[in-house]
């Protein structure tokens, strides 16, 4: 289910869609259909099955399985306190609860640590944006008129002004990470036949990638700077001489 999650478009487009957020049943119909007609009723109805879960009522609303968001963080990033969904019913408060115990107060805070918090570059910053998003900014800055393609575990992402081109280059698939951030993404593995497409539509780009992974934080840097002039179709021989006055033009 994993690998599915994190390697089949539809699957991706069907967590983005949703993500953290519960959506009346009518409106994510509506909002389902583009990407049926893109890739099908069946396998989307098929993925809605394994990661949608419909919760009954006067109006009912759909949403992600709670362990599905778990194992998306990847797609999704972290889940901030403005989009987590609420309950569909709020449950009674008991007096007991609005006054807890002394016993129930110590035994909370003993459970506190059990929570695991999201990694480091996925936690948010005083000024609302995350960790992650510093990372990409500050790589952005250094190649501000090219396309960055921005390493996030098993995929590649675009953000802003380069999704929007991204989307209409490549037909990648446009979501928001926490209702603020344009973004498209593709796997990783597919990085050279995205990358040539976007030389062949005369965009310059930048990779960067996972240099140094830890348990608390994810190092990245620019690792390749490609321009449309750096395609090869195919070997050509050619003299070495022509071959090295070339190559000094290019580098001057």
């Amino acid at each position: 289910m994993l690998q599915k999650m994190y390697t089949l478009p539809h699957w991706i487009a069907v967590i983005r869609l949703f993500g953290y957020q519960t959506h009346a049943m009518d409106k994510a119909r509506e909002q389902i259909k583009p990407i049926a007609d893109e890739f099908g009723k069946e396998p989307v109805a098929d993925a809605c099955e394994v990661l949608v879960e419909i919760v009954p009522g006067k109006e009912p609303v759909a949403r992600l399985k709670s362990h599905v968001k778990r194992m998306a963080f990847q797609i999704l990033g972290s889940e901030s306190p403005t989009t987590a969904n609420a309950p569909i019913v709020p449950a009674p408060i008991s007096q007991t609860e609005r006054e807890p115990s002394p016993i129930r107060k110590k035994k909370s805070r003993k459970q506190a640590p059990q929570s695991a918090a999201p990694p480091t570059e996925l936690n948010a910053e005083p000024d609302g944006h995350s960790a992650i998003m510093q990372q990409y900014r500050e790589a952005k800055e250094k190649h501000p008129d090219m396309i960055l393609l921005f390493r996030i575990g098993d995929f590649y992402e675009v953000f802003g002004n380069d999704a929007e081109t991204c989307h209409k280059v490549l037909g990648l698939t446009l979501t928001t990470r926490n209702q603020t951030h344009t973004m498209a993404g593709f796997p990783h593995h597919q990085l050279e036949t995205y990358l040539h497409k976007l030389l062949k539509e005369g965009l310059r780009v930048a990779v960067c990638d996972q240099v140094d992974t830890t348990m608390k934080s994810v190092r990245r840097e620019i690792t390749r700077v490609v321009t449309p002039g750096s395609i090869v179709e195919k070997p050509v021989k050619q003299p070495r001489h022509f071959v090295l006055k070339e190559f000094e033009e290019w580098m001057n």
